[in-house]
């Protein structure tokens, strides 16, 4: 008797070896290369060479150490500044709380890159325009403000990181019951001990969330220890690793080494955040009983703090951008003035539009975001329902398998998926498809999250009453999970399109030429000293993300006004 397989169990099948390729067989090519002495594809022994070279030079220890620093510090900048601002937007009742939302969110539609550029343009110990600005205003022989430095890593990666800190401690505060903090003011405690003693406390697990998300995001990211570091001689554990994998000959197998041991690192910051948030009980804040959410009066200051928050926010996220803009629009470098404006011009537009190379990278990063988004949501709709809904065996290594590479480092995700493509008769190395298989793995647990909570707010009796009247799975799914799904679907396409475009390190070691995306695109011209084009084509694709951006949304709404 022949035993036939349900689509459910075919489904299973299908899911779990899908991110059983995309996840666990890169890392274990990547670990057992880091034990030979050869390049892929090349006949080769099993050494511990790599690592003996790697952790007996004590440069390894000092790029560890610039590592650490640079990533606690951004992660106390981050955590202040973002903190902050979600505590003034949503524990008090400064005016303007809208704007404030919206100027603390609008780096995140900004690629890394660019605000890292920014920045050099207004900082740069040589060039930058706020510090001739400054030294022509009071005289100074020297500028006043180095980037070029620890130091200066550690703030812009603060500064760049500081919206995802906002909206992690956003949600904290907006929900959090006020009863504890009107019993401090009752008690005679004033705004600052309420908010240390009482606003803080409750939301301990978030802080230790936030500061560890930081951490991990600054620990892995290259553009800031590429535009800064390097030229400062900074080195970090991703600078290490990317020169040893970029460098020729390449040494794909000393990268290996420094991707296992970054790898590590981020591995235990994980370890350290989800013990974070597992004690998230202990400090419940809303509980089944009737609560509004007022908020803190600060009397008169409320338009100072207004004021000065809004202040800080245009210099930090609209004056980096106003940098690159004026620069796109001058014929060469200069700074501000009323003789600077008759020289306005859009010829650096126009050379940035017929420069082959920058416009092909702008259309493969949309090509590859749009399609990273579809393939990440639709893998991850069917792997959360696995999760959430089915009895299957082995559901909960669906649940893992789809989160670990959130502890994989970009850098990590490139020089894995290096050894597996350049081993492996599959001819998708230097080609869109590779960029595609490591956007689709560094984003799957975002959507994988998504998909999760929403299928766990969707009734389970609607699929029941759909098997009930005679309705297949797979029509159940399509009918009525999918419409319900699809605001949650959308969102998160966009999410993953918007990080995708952000998307630096594994596009560095990934991409080749004809596969070149906006992030390396931009690396490259700076390099080449094309600052004026450069700007240009920086202001272009802030467009280009702008309108996609704004044609997802419109389509997510009509989605929803339908399904209403």
């Amino acid at each position: 008797m022949v035993r036939t397989i349900s689509l459910q169990t075919t489904m299973f099948i299908l899911v779990v070896v899908t991110i059983v390729y995309l996840v666990v067989v890169p890392l274990g090519f990547l670990l057992y290369g880091s034990f030979l002495d050869a390049p892929p594809g090349r006949e080769a022994n099993l050494t511990f060479a790599n690592y003996s070279k790697a952790y007996a030079s004590p440069q390894t220890y000092l790029s560890l150490l610039n590592s650490i620093i640079h990533s606690v510090g951004a992660a106390v900048i981050a955590f202040s500044l973002g903190t902050f601002l979600a505590w003034v937007t949503e524990r008090t009742n400064a005016p303007l709380g809208r704007v404030i939302f919206s100027l603390s969110t609008l780096p995140i539609f900004a690629p890394t890159v660019l605000l890292t550029i920014g920045w050099m343009m207004l900082l740069s110990p040589k060039t930058g325009l706020l510090n001739r600005l400054l030294m022509n205003a009071f005289g100074l022989e020297q500028a006043p403000f180095n980037i070029l430095s620890l130091g200066g890593m550690v703030f812009v990666s603060g500064i760049i990181e500081t919206p995802l800190a906002f909206l992690w401690m956003w949600p904290v505060f907006r929900s959090m019951d006020p009863f504890l903090e009107e019993a401090s003011f009752v008690s005679g405690a004033g705004l600052a001990g309420t908010t240390y003693n009482i606003t803080l406390k409750l939301a301990t697990p978030a802080l230790f969330a936030t500061v560890l998300i930081v951490f991990l995001q600054t620990i892995e990211g290259i553009a800031v220890p590429m535009f800064i570091g390097l030229p400062a001689r900074v080195m970090v554990l991703a600078t290490e690793l990317l020169l040893a994998a970029s460098k020729i000959p390449q040494d794909i197998n000393l990268a290996s080494t420094y991707a296992i041991f970054l790898m590590i690192i981020t591995i235990l910051g994980l370890v350290l955040y989800r013990q974070a948030t597992s004690i998230a009980s202990r400090y419940v804040v809303i509980t089944g009983k009737a609560y509004n959410p007022r908020k803190m009066d600060l009397g008169r200051w409320k338009y100072l703090v207004s004021a000065f928050t809004i202040l800080f926010l245009l210099v930090i996220v609209v004056v980096p951008i106003l940098a690159i803009a004026w620069q796109s629009l001058m014929p060469y470098f200069q700074m501000p003035s009323l003789e600077a404006l008759r020289q306005i011009t859009f010829s650096n537009y126009f050379t940035a539009l017929e420069n082959d190379v920058p416009t092909r990278a702008l259309r493969n990063s949309v090509i590859l975001g749009i399609a990273a988004g579809v393939v990440v949501m639709a893998l991850t709709s069917i792997a959360a329902w696995i999760v959430v809904r089915s009895k299957m065996r082995g559901r909960t290594v669906v649940d893992f398998l789809t989160f670990v590479p959130i502890a994989v480092p970009g850098l990590v995700i490139g020089v894995s998926l290096m050894w597996v493509y350049l081993a492996l008769p599959i001819p998708v190395y230097a080609t869109l498809w590779i960029l595609l298989i490591a956007y689709v793995t560094r984003y799957m647990p975002h959507g994988m999250r998504l998909s999760f909570t929403a299928f766990s707010q969707i009734s389970k009796e609607l699929e029941e009453a759909s098997l009930v009247s005679g309705g297949t799975w797979l029509r159940t799914f399509r009918a009525i999970l999918l419409p319900l799904l699809m605001p949650s679907m959308f969102a998160g396409a966009l999410y993953v399109l918007l990080r995708s475009y952000r998307e630096l390190p594994s596009s560095l070691m990934l991409s080749h030429y004809g596969t070149e995306v906006f992030s390396v695109s931009v690396m490259r011209m700076w390099g080449s000293g094309l600052i004026q084009e450069l700007a240009a084509y920086s202001m272009i694709s802030i467009v280009v993300l702008a309108v996609l951006v704004f044609v997802v949304h419109r389509i997510a709404g009509g989605d929803r006004e339908r399904g209403a």
